[in-house]
C-alpha cells in the first residue's frame, strides 16, 4: 500500500510544504505528480509520513527540520467521505512527522533537552511525532497516532533508550509504521478533481 518518494506535499488549495527528505505515500488513495522516478509533489490526502534524515544531527539541522515540519501544518486535508455526492465531515488521521539521525554532535546535554530548546510548541503541538538518534535513543509522544493536535492538552513524551541491539531504531520504525494502517482507513476515497481545478469559474448552463 505504501511507497517512498522525495519532494513536497500539497493540498487542494495549492499550498505546498517545504521539500522533505522522504515522503511515504499511497497510490491507492491518490497518485502523486512525479518529475522523476521518486521526486515530485504528493497530495496531502495520500501522504502518510514526512521523514527528515540527517547523517549528523546539529542545532542548525534540527532548527531547519522543525521549520520544514511547520510548513506541513499549514496544509489542509480534504474530505474522502461522500453522501449523495456531497462531502461529509469525518476524522482524518494526519501525516506523521518524524526525524531520523545516524549520529549527533552533542557531547553534554541530551537530545531531548536540545529539542525542547528549539521547538517552542514541544509541549502542546510539537513539530515531530517522534525522533530517533542512533546510539542515543528514540523520543515519541505516546506514539504518533494517539496525539490529537491542536487540542491544547500537554503532550506526554516518552523515551526508548539506545541498546547494543539498536532497539531504539526498531521501536522508532514500528511506532511509525503502526500509524500508517489507521491513517489509511481514515482517508476513505478523496477525489483528485479539487487538486487539478477549482469550481470558481463554473456557472449555470
Amino acid at each position: 500500500d505504501f511507497e517512498v518518494g522525495t519532494g513536497k506535499v500539497a493540498d487542494r488549495n495549492g499550498n505546498k510544504s517545504d521539500e522533505a527528505d522522504l515522503v511515504v505515500f499511497s497510490r491507492r488513495v491518490l497518485p502523486p505528480l512525479l518529475f522523476s522516478e521518486r521526486f515530485g509533489v504528493f497530495p496531502i490526502d495520500s501522504s502518510f509520513a514526512l521523514v527528515e534524515v540527517k547523517t549528523r544531527l546539529t542545532a542548525t539541522e534540527l532548527k531547519d527540520s522543525i521549520k520544514k515540519m511547520g510548513s506541513l501544518l499549514k496544509l489542509q486535508h480534504g474530505s474522502g467521505r461522500y453522501v449523495d455526492n456531497a462531502a461529509t465531515l469525518h476524522s482524518v488521521k494526519g501525516v506523521i512527522r518524524v526525524l531520523f539521525a545516524f549520529g549527533s554532535d552533542l557531547t553534554e546535554k541530551s537530545e531531548f533537552d536540545r529539542y525542547k530548546e528549539n521547538d517552542p510548541l514541544w509541549k502542546t503541538d510539537p513539530a515531530f511525532d517522534a525522533f530517533c538518534v542512533i546510539g542515543r535513543g528514540t523520543w515519541f509522544n505516546t506514539c504518533p497516532e494517539a496525539k490529537n493536535y491542536g487540542d491544547g492538552k500537554p503532550v506526554t513524551w516518552r523515551m526508548m533508550p539506545a541498546s547494543p541491539e539498536h532497539e531504539e531504531v526498531i521501536f522508532f520504525l514500528s511506532c511509525t509504521i503502526n500509524a500508517f494502517g489507521q491513517a489509511l482507513d481514515s482517508r476513505c476515497h478523496p477525489r483528485i478533481g479539487p487538486y487539478l481545478t477549482t469550481e470558481a469559474g463554473i456557472t449555470s448552463a
